[in-house]
């Protein structure tokens, strides 16, 4: 049962808590999931690895970083891959059908692949974009252009790759 936040709690705060109560409950392993998942990726989806820009010398840590822009179209995608996936455990070795939909017919695919891989392993959709835990058939189909920016989008077909069912490999 939710209740109802008091003064001193925002209202976003108890949302978000009973989120992460009622997804503590529904969280479902992946060979209890209804295949294939389609996963819509609205709006643009940047090049990560065209974005990064130093730090200042002085900084701790990471030595790039990206600015607030970038970083607010990453969560987006994030978030939009997490809600479309659910409640569910990570799938090992998925075969992907990628559909790209885009305004510009100059943009690297191959860097949106990986900003994409990249948003489904923060949103939970896969363990992690290394052989070892996502070897699964990719399939690229060709791009589409569209005419107007907000048309923008990513298409993923995500299901079990039944190359690998039964091989000891999944």
């Amino acid at each position: 049962m939710i209740r109802l936040p008091s003064k001193r709690e925002g209202l976003a705060a108890a949302i978000a808590a009973a989120e992460r109560k009622a997804d503590a409950k529904r969280l479902v392993s992946a060979a209890a999931q209804k295949f294939p998942v389609w996963i819509e990726l609205k709006g643009k989806v940047p090049s990560k690895k065209n974005l990064l820009r130093p730090r200042a010398a002085r900084s701790r840590g990471r030595r790039h970083m990206y600015d607030e822009e970038t970083r607010a179209l990453l969560t987006a995608v994030e978030t939009q891959a997490r809600i479309a996936w659910g409640p569910h455990r990570a799938i090992p070795h998925p075969r992907v059908d990628v559909y790209f939909e885009t305004v510009n017919a100059s943009q690297d695919r191959d860097g949106i692949w990986t900003t994409v891989l990249d948003c489904l392993k923060r949103a939970g959709v896969i363990h992690d974009d290394s052989i070892r835990h996502f070897n699964g058939t990719v399939v690229l189909h060709p791009a589409k252009i569209v005419a107007q920016a907000r048309l923008a989008r990513v298409f993923l077909c995500i299901k079990p790759d039944p190359a690998l069912e039964g091989k000891g490999e999944v």
